[in-house]
């Protein structure tokens, strides 16, 4: 009897609270001590049995379950040296060497062929240092994470954002003169 009772809770526990479940049952004609104890024996076979959706937690040590665990501290790469130091080198190392080229092309403007030469080599230096900081700085991401941001940074400084501000300040700056004429 108490079999048939722990099967019908075991159907409907899912869909129905437990007092509707307890009134159904009672309107049945079954005791409430009948009751009780079927609820008392499907509780016990559910302890017995592992649950379902359980997932262990590793030892405390990887800070799982530890409420009092505190992750890391990790430094922004803007507050490391090295992060700068590329940034800012990558810029002047690639606007000043080919300004010197292009300054001694200047110098030697009584031999044509050497400066065209020294004008060619400017804009090789500053091509081939902008990709030459891409590879090294895709390389360096996993190694060493700020010296490879700041080669990329520095790249993109160097090719859009310094160029594309001079571009639009010499634009207003022609523009203003414009309108005052």
């Amino acid at each position: 009897m108490i079999d048939q009772i722990v099967e019908y809770i075991r159907q409907y526990r899912d869909t129905y609270s437990r007092e509707a479940i307890d009134s159904r049952l009672l309107a049945a004609g079954y005791s409430s001590e009948q009751v009780s104890a079927a609820w008392a024996q499907l509780a016990s076979e559910d302890a017995n049995q592992p649950s379902q959706g359980y997932i262990p937690t590793p030892p405390n040590r990887t800070g799982w379950g530890d409420e009092s665990y505190t992750p890391p501290k990790k430094e922004r790469v803007a507050n490391r040296p090295i992060f700068w130091a590329s940034l800012v080198g990558l810029i002047v190392l690639s606007y000043a060497l080919p300004a010197l080229l292009l300054y001694l092309s200047g110098l030697s403007s009584y031999n044509q062929g050497l400066s065209t030469t020294l004008g060619w080599l400017a804009l090789a230096s500053f091509g081939a240092l902008q990709i030459a900081s891409i590879i090294g700085g895709l390389l360096a991401l996993n190694r060493n994470r700020p010296l490879g941001l700041g080669l990329l940074y520095g790249v993109l400084m160097t090719v859009v954002v310094l160029p594309f501000t001079a571009l639009f300040i010499l634009l207003g700056i022609c523009l203003t003169g414009l309108v005052t004429v």
